[in-house]
């Protein structure tokens, strides 16, 4: 008695390789472009670790465990606030911008609802510091924020 029908236990060639031994050629595509470089990668770590750890030993821990569903607690404007305002007082050597893009990507808070609800004054410096890095006010005519 002789099988017809192939039996997926028995009968399967998931031991088989499809590689026959050709070489492979691999090249990076010349429309790729990486603007990131080493010391920038570092700075970020640096940064993200020295958020981590403020974080970690301040009254702000508690918003860095997640509850039973496994997700982060949500912030509200008022404590958006006063995270922002404390790691800004804390960390001195590193510019707000990129401070408000780890704080965003830490607590994992969409970054316009983040920007809104901080104070005027930390908005205002954030423009400032954007102004200074691409001069946004002059291109968008821009006299007065608040």
């Amino acid at each position: 008695m002789s099988r017809v029908k192939l039996d997926k236990i028995f009968d399967n060639t998931f031991d088989e390789s499809g590689y026959e031994g050709q070489s492979i050629k691999f090249k990076i595509s010349s429309s790729y472009v990486d603007t990131d470089d080493a010391e920038g990668y570092l700075y970020e770590d640096i940064l993200v670790k020295k958020v981590d750890e403020l974080i970690r030993t301040s009254e702000f821990a508690k918003f860095n465990k997640l509850n039973k569903d496994g997700k982060p607690p949500k912030l509200s404007k008022l404590q958006m606030n006063e995270i922002y305002t404390f790691i800004v007082n804390s960390i001195k050597d590193f510019n707000k911008v990129d401070i408000f893009s780890i704080v965003t990507d830490y607590f994992d808070i969409q970054s316009t609802k983040f920007y809104n609800s901080l104070s005027n004054s930390h908005k205002e410096d954030l423009i400032i510091e954007l102004d200074k890095r691409m001069n946004i006010l002059e291109k968008k005519r821009i006299r007065k924020l608040f």
